[in-house]
């Protein structure tokens, strides 16, 4: 009941309030191309693009004053990159050799690629300021 939530947060906020929603952001790499076990119920149950949060901060009335993404974390670059490497050698020879070869480059190389990456994280954040 996302409408009752915001009823709720709104009823709760006092004029010239600030509220500030940070959520997981499904335009991240890690949701769109790995399975992400805990962006699913009964961690998250809605997902909430952009869009959404802009929409929701609309429908309240309020300022939008910052939004920020977060960066994709080591731990989630790797996830990704394992995905993609296992979609690109799908069904080649010696896949699993190939494999054990990547993943070695990867515990070499992706701490040093990591930041560099202009993937997007698994967050993003909006703060809103309700009227006076």
């Amino acid at each position: 009941d996302l409408r009752g939530l915001m009823d709720f947060v709104d009823r709760k906020l006092l004029p010239g309030g600030h509220l500030l929603v940070s959520v997981p952001n499904p335009q991240s790499p890690l949701f769109r191309e790995t399975f992400a076990y805990l962006d699913y119920p009964p961690h998250h149950v809605s997902r909430f693009p952009k869009q959404a949060l802009e929409s929701m901060g609309r429908l309240l009335g309020y300022t939008q004053l910052d939004y920020w993404q977060e960066s994709l974390r080591i731990e989630h670059l790797s996830s990704v990159v394992k995905g993609r490497r296992r979609a690109l050698l799908a069904g080649s020879r010696f896949r699993r050799l190939r494999e054990r070869i990547g993943a070695l480059a990867d515990a070499i190389f992706l701490p040093m690629l990591h930041g560099q990456s202009p993937d997007i994280g698994h967050s993003h954040t909006m703060v809103y300021r309700k009227p006076d």
